[in-house]
């Protein structure tokens, strides 16, 4: 429990600071790196980045929304078929940014075992 507290922290710090300076999209490199680097199971990291990702991305926008960008997110989700509810559009693109995050963990873990796979245990007979 340990292991995934400290991945999903950081997931989400190393989320919240790509996205402050880079596009968007940036966050996926981001998720399959740390996910390389740290190898959680395929669960877990799946878990992390969805929360870590998500996290990252609802916080600033419900914080945006609720102070002053409520309006545009009206106007968008207008746009959308959200029937203009800015709170279903923060929910719906924090979910979208939470999957992109657990799939790139998922496939970081995925790319870590193809390169270096653990040992197999060795039979008896």
């Amino acid at each position: 429990m340990k292991s995934f507290g400290l991945f999903f922290l950081l997931v989400l710090l190393a989320c919240a600071l790509v996205q402050l300076f880079l596009p968007w999209w940036m966050l996926v490199p981001a998720c399959l790196l740390l996910a390389a680097w740290r190898n959680p199971s395929g669960g877990r990291a799946f878990v992390a980045g969805l929360l870590g990702a998500g996290l990252s991305w609802w916080l600033p926008a419900t914080w945006l929304t609720s102070h002053g960008a409520g309006l545009l997110a009206t106007r968008v989700a207008t746009l959308l078929p959200l029937g203009g509810s800015a709170p279903l559009l923060v929910l719906v693109s924090g979910l979208l940014a939470g999957l992109v995050g657990g799939l790139a963990c998922l496939s970081g873990t995925w790319l870590r075992q193809a390169f270096a796979p653990k040992a197999a245990p060795q039979s008896l007979l």
